[in-house]
């Protein structure tokens, strides 16, 4: 796990996607790697990587990584392992 403890848990994380972005998790799972909490979404349609960020980030900083996951994703980066 990262630096911080965990403030969600398997119940928390599939309450918050399936009423708030109605995706339906079917496993999910800890990524360990890095300073944050990384989980693994695995859902019918898709999988996807929810990041819990350390208390210390900023909203800058987080907003610059939104920024590069969005030029990635529209190159069409594939990450392999996943």
């Amino acid at each position: 796990m990262g630096v911080q403890k965990t403030s969600l848990n398997k119940g928390k994380i599939k309450d918050i996607l399936q009423n708030e972005y109605n995706i339906k998790p079917i496993d999910i799972s800890v990524i360990n790697r890095g300073t944050a909490n990384i989980f693994k979404i695995v859902a019918l349609d898709k999988c996807y990587i929810l990041k819990e960020f350390t208390s210390k980030r900023t909203e800058k900083t987080v907003t610059k990584e939104i920024d590069v996951i969005n030029f990635l994703q529209e190159k069409k980066l594939k990450f392999l392992n996943m």
